[in-house]
């Protein structure tokens, strides 16, 4: 299977799993969707991939409890938005800024506030 429909198909599974709160599954499968992604190289079809990855395993950290990771995490998937291709950038920097925003809720509730309203804009 191309590397493009594994990480669709991880990317639904992982969605599936968090939905039927089997997290440790989850959590193997965002790792190995953001393995496949770090393979792909380093240009920006590649960074759109690791931010898809990054979000997914910042929201399994999220639901898992582990709010730092999770943070870091989502960092680390604005960053990689930020990089990714022009057309994708839009959506993928407002999904990482809303996993930021679900991380850092508890311990920064007016940062979390002001990220989510930036997530909101770039999904109109």
């Amino acid at each position: 299977m191309p590397v493009s429909e594994q990480q669709a198909w991880l990317d639904r599974r992982i969605h599936g799993l968090v939905a039927l709160c089997e997290l440790p599954r989850a959590l193997d499968d965002a790792q190995a969707q953001l393995a496949l992604a770090e393979r792909s190289g380093s240009h920006a079809r590649a960074q759109a991939q690791r931010a898809k990855a990054l979000c997914n395993l910042a929201l399994v950290q999220t639901r898992q409890e582990y709010s730092a990771q999770a943070l870091q995490t989502a960092e680390s998937a604005l960053q990689a938005a930020q990089a990714a291709p022009a057309a994708q950038r839009p959506a993928l920097v407002a999904v990482a800024l809303l996993r930021q925003a679900t991380a850092g809720f508890l311990r920064q509730p007016d940062a979390a506030a002001a990220q989510a309203e930036e997530a909101i804009g770039l999904f109109k």
